[in-house]
């Protein structure tokens, strides 16, 4: 999936969490935003129509986490300079390239997204 990639790419050039970001890689993922009958806001819903909000994936490791596809093994590393690397493998395959982000947590959200590409097209981009 082209937008996976190409938002994976926006993420590593990123220097700091962007909101607005997460929720294109809501959308993108299978989030989706609804206005409940007689009711005046809109609520996010997770990809199994439970209604939840999206999270951080771009400032929290913890949301970036969910990010990765089932079956597949997560690594972040932080530098010492505070920047982080990541990296998103299946157990059966090599390993997908190891990205960098700004801090950890957009690491490995790329390196989720391009992981979640890799699983639709068979192989990344």
């Amino acid at each position: 999936m082209g937008d996976l990639i190409e938002l994976a790419e926006r993420v590593e050039a990123m220097r700091r969490p962007d909101n607005g970001i997460d929720r294109e890689i809501a959308f993108a993922v299978g989030w989706t935003r609804a206005t409940p009958a007689g009711l005046k806001f809109e609520y996010w819903f997770d990809p199994n129509g439970k209604r939840a909000d999206p999270g951080d994936f771009t400032g929290s490791i913890d949301a970036a986490m969910t990010l990765v596809p089932d079956g597949y093994l997560a690594q972040v590393w932080r530098g010492i300079d505070g920047e982080g690397s990541a990296t998103c493998s299946q157990l059966k395959q090599i390993n997908l390239p190891r990205v960098f982000g700004a801090i950890p947590a957009m690491a490995l959200t790329s390196a989720a997204l391009r992981a979640r590409a890799s699983d639709t097209t068979g192989k990344e981009g």
